[in-house]
């Protein structure tokens, strides 16, 4: 059994997958819905750091590299410019598209594809953090309901 909520708490960090994919696995293995959520939601939660750093990190790496170099500076200055002149229109609102993001069931677009995008665009990490967990927690309650309403 240990084995099984293992494989959900990994599979709830994996891009494509996230929450909407582990918690329909979870549902198939027969495991504990809440429990598993709560499993899920965390694992979710603690891969956003994780992706916001290394892509910056990764970014920095590269754009000293002979052959990749280029397009890594190109990422960071873009991303950056990108991301200021979105700041400078539309103000904190970045944040609440980002939990409508994360917060609405849709197929591959969850946490990563936020984490990756306001890492490049160089958004504040505190407001993002917020913004995150509080979509996926959304997301958790929206899972269970249509979970209640469907079956």
């Amino acid at each position: 059994m240990f084995i099984k909520y293992l494989v959900i708490f990994i599979l709830a960090m994996l891009p494509f997958i996230e929450l909407q994919g582990a918690f329909n696995i979870a549902l198939a293995l027969n495991l504990n819905k809440y429990f598993s959520l709560v499993l899920m939601i965390i694992s979710n939660i603690m891969i956003v750091p994780i992706m916001y750093y290394a892509i910056r990190k990764l970014l920095n790496w590269g754009k000293d590299k002979r052959y990749i170099g280029r397009i890594f500076s190109l990422c960071i200055l873009k991303g950056e410019k990108i991301g200021n002149r979105i700041i400078s229109k539309i103000g904190n609102i970045i944040y609440l598209i980002c939990f409508i993001i994360i917060a609405l069931p849709i197929p591959w677009v969850g946490v990563w594809l936020v984490s990756i995008l306001a890492s490049i665009f160089k958004l504040d990490f505190r407001k993002l953090y917020f913004s995150i967990i509080t979509g996926i927690l959304l997301l958790g309650v929206l899972l269970l309901i249509m979970y209640e309403v469907i079956l």
